[in-house]
């Protein structure tokens, strides 16, 4: 979603765009359609790739490779070839990598393409492992996870400075790629969004349906979520049993399904459109404790008039502030006695809803965002 919506305002902006993107076995699109009104300016090439785990793949990399298994998987042969059928047959200004794996094939375009070469850097993807580590003590897990982030640390900083600029996401993730030693061109673009898109209908969603919503494919997630249920779900329930959790993600694995069979869970599987999901209940939980990046869900659930619950962890690069667009807590209680005094009192949200929008209106409009980010990429070429 990052990623099309950056397209959509580089668009707005008169620019041409053409993605070539992996198109992988879990997030398969059959044909990708790009919508009418954009055909002149965006073309699309999926290249079907295998990037799945395999058990005997993962153990031949732990033994005999430097790479981080989590990137050295993206590499696609096909997918090389067809990076060096495009930039022979057409001219770019720019090649935009979105996101790590992408460096692996910056030898290939450097070989074939003499103009700027960018990296939009959705996390610094070393500190998302550091923080899972942390957080497990299951031991053979912590070793691989520690290992995989020392790894990715290694290749995430060997490659800063082979790019000609770099676009984080958040400002944090800025300060850390420059504490990391890059010193070229810096450009920090947040996720953005059409707010258009997320206008809430009146009293959309009753407060007793609380929501969920993230990939369930993602450690972070899980962690978060299996924390909630466990430990704030059963005390909030016995307080208000016609609480119902809803929970929707994309690709959940084994440990996801001892969550959805709680109590008073409803498990929605992949959403279609998360903007119709996210009209089903009032109250938007975010519990998470590692990770990296920009939580793209809060600002959609801002957008859609939410009322959202965060932990600190979660709210990381967003200027939000507790009690003013949002509510944050990081314990136990601290969640049991907000979300209780929001349900008991449903009017306490008013403020909080509209706050919320008038954030994402003035912070994080993809139209307006564009032009800046528009103005930084052709800096590069002048």
């Amino acid at each position: 979603m990052a990623s099309w919506m950056l397209v959509n305002g580089l668009v707005s902006q008169g620019d041409m765009v053409h993605i070539l993107t992996i198109n992988t076995q879990k997030h398969y699109v059959k044909n990708p359609q790009i919508p009418s009104h954009m055909r002149e300016k965006v073309s699309i090439s999926p290249i079907q790739t295998d990037t799945d785990i395999k058990l005997l793949s993962l153990v031949q990399n732990l033994l005999f490779s430097k790479l981080p298994y989590n990137i050295e998987r993206f590499w696609c042969e096909r997918f090389n070839n067809e990076l060096i059928s495009i930039l022979n047959r057409h001219h770019f200004d720019i090649v935009l990598l979105e996101g790590l794996p992408l460096a692996l094939y910056i030898e290939t375009i450097r070989k074939h393409f003499a103009g700027k070469l960018v990296m939009r850097a959705h996390n610094v993807e070393h500190k998302i492992w550091e923080g899972l580590a942390r957080n497990t003590s299951n031991l053979p897990k912590k070793y691989y996870y520690s290992l995989l982030a020392s790894r990715i640390k290694i290749f995430e900083s060997s490659c800063l400075n082979k790019y000609d600029a770099l676009i984080p996401i958040t400002e944090a993730d800025s300060n850390c790629f420059r504490e990391m030693a890059y010193k070229g061109p810096l450009f920090t673009f947040p996720f953005a969004l059409d707010p258009k898109e997320y206008l809430p209908e009146t009293n959309a969603g009753k407060i007793e349906n609380i929501i969920f919503l993230g990939a369930l494919d993602w450690s972070p997630n899980i962690h978060g979520l299996r924390w909630f249920v466990r430990k704030v779900w059963p005390e909030l329930r016995n307080s208000f049993p016609e609480l119902i959790l809803h929970i929707a993600g994309r690709n959940p694995l084994r440990q996801v399904q001892e969550i959805v069979s709680a109590p008073g869970v409803q498990f929605h599987g992949e959403v279609e459109d998360s903007r119709e999901y996210l009209k089903l209940g009032q109250i938007m939980i975010v519990p998470l404790f590692s990770g990296s990046g920009m939580r793209v869900k809060i600002l959609e659930g801002m957008a859609a008039g939410k009322v959202i619950m965060s932990t600190s962890f979660a709210l990381s690069g967003i200027p939000a502030k507790n009690k003013e667009h949002l509510f944050v807590e990081d314990t136990v209680q601290g969640f049991i006695k907000q979300i209780g005094t929001l349900i008991s009192k449903p009017s306490s949200a008013e403020a909080i809803i509209k706050n919320a929008q008038s954030f994402i209106h003035e912070n994080y409009d993809i139209f307006v965002l564009s032009k800046k980010l528009s103005h930084f990429l052709n800096s590069l070429n002048s």
